[in-house]
């Protein structure tokens, strides 16, 4: 199955973990970078508006902010814009030389090309952000923002992944939090704690930081940290084939989003019904998987914002292939929703990801020479510009089509 990754900015690196199918491994990084946005053909108009009041303020604070929704929603289609913004941003704070404001400034660059970290140039230039606005932090003595930046840092390095990277991230927080009388600051780490432990397969420490999170939560009643905590302890369900009560936690973090006062909260209702979908379709079930959806589509279509239906297009496409369809599977990507896909990761120069889409489709139809065809054009990328977790499911993907193909050395090299 596609692995999954939604970054927001109402819930900050929430990881929704995906069981994986028998035959399609890929690491696949979405991103919907504001979800206060409404509709795709006025996404201009928006961005328009967000320019004009950009304009007129003279607030620092406020310039900054702007500037960072800003270039973070043109990440959805216009990558050449949201890196100018990206610069001009680090140029204004720079020369302000307020220090706050910097650290924000190089936070925001390094979460805009984290939200590309399947491929290992974006993920290296999000470290590199992260360490600039790390060492202001520190040297200023500002904690909040230096335990806010390590813990990003973390998972970062679990998505590469490096799991010994990240948990000395972590530790890092943790000893400098001491300098911090915040509660939320300590439900994130504990939360962080908790990916962690999942990433090293302690699976009862990690069920003990998530809990010990949501407890805290609730004590300070931060109804966002509390939505946070139930989509981890999904996220930990899922990743022990527990998919009831998964599907039990997001219902209840669904709750919790109904109860918050997000602006414009319709954008995450989207992606939650459609990762409530994917929940479904781990469990096999496959009637309900479609039903949200569809759901999903729906509720998209009234919004007419056409980024955040590509996570849906990308979940349809899954439980195609998961359900052993591939002739729909072709049929989908090769349609106008398909074509959407493609046109989204090669704006990213990871067009090739999609080949390998197409070799496994292929390999599952029985072609074997047109997979083999499509795996060898995706191989020069994942060689070079993925990342390991990428690289891994590429392996997989590989060593299952020489296995077809009656090849089993080197299917069992590959695997």
């Amino acid at each position: 199955m596609l692995m999954l990754i939604v970054i927001l900015l109402i819930s900050a690196h929430q990881l929704l973990i995906c069981s994986m199918a028998n035959f399609l491994k890929f690491l696949i990084p979405l991103f919907l970078l504001i979800s206060p946005s409404v509709g795709f053909a006025q996404q201009n108009k928006i961005l328009d508006s967000l320019k004009i009041e950009l304009n007129k303020t003279t607030k620092l604070e406020e310039q900054v902010t702007l500037m960072d929704i800003i270039s973070r929603t043109l990440m959805n289609d216009n990558v050449e814009e949201a890196e100018k913004y990206g610069k001009e941003l680090i140029q204004l704070a720079e020369k302000s030389r307020d220090r706050k404001e910097m650290v924000r400034a190089y936070i925001s660059n390094g979460l805009r090309c984290a939200s590309v970290a399947g491929a290992k140039d974006y993920a290296a230039r999000a470290m590199e952000f992260y360490e600039k606005a790390k060492k202001i932090a520190a040297e200023n003595k500002l904690y909040s923002y230096e335990v806010s930046v390590l813990l990003k840092q973390a998972q970062l390095q679990l998505l590469i992944p490096d799991k010994e990277k990240a948990s000395a991230y972590v530790d890092k927080a943790v000893s400098i939090s001491s300098n911090i009388k915040d509660d939320s600051v300590q439900v994130q780490i504990k939360l962080s704690s908790g990916d962690i432990h999942i990433a090293k397969n302690e699976k009862i420490e990690a069920l003990r930081s998530y809990l010990a999170a949501l407890r805290l939560a609730e004590k300070i009643k931060n109804i966002l940290l509390q939505r946070n905590a139930y989509l981890k302890l999904s996220g930990f369900y899922s990743s022990i084939e527990d998919y009831d009560k998964a599907i039990d936690y997001f219902t209840l973090a669904i709750k919790k989003l109904d109860e918050s006062k997000v602006a414009n909260k319709i954008y995450q209702k989207v992606v939650d019904i459609n990762s409530v979908g994917g929940l479904y379709a781990q469990k096999k079930d496959y009637g309900l998987a479609l039903s949200h959806f569809e759901e999903a589509l729906k509720l998209a279509d009234s919004l007419n914002y056409e980024p955040i239906k590509i996570n849906i297009y990308l979940s349809l496409l899954n439980v195609y292939i998961d359900m052993k369809e591939p002739q729909k599977s072709l049929e989908f990507i090769e349609s106008a929703e398909g074509t959407k896909v493609k046109k989204f990761f090669a704006n990213f120069g990871m067009a090739p990801m999609m080949d390998q889409a197409y070799a496994i489709i292929y390999s599952e139809m029985g072609q074997l020479d047109s997979a083999g065809k499509y795996f060898d054009r995706s191989a020069p990328f994942y060689e070079n510009n993925a990342n390991l977790s990428m690289q891994m499911y590429s392996f997989m993907n590989q060593g299952t089509f020489y296995k077809r193909k009656g090849d089993y050395q080197k299917a069992i090299d590959l695997l």
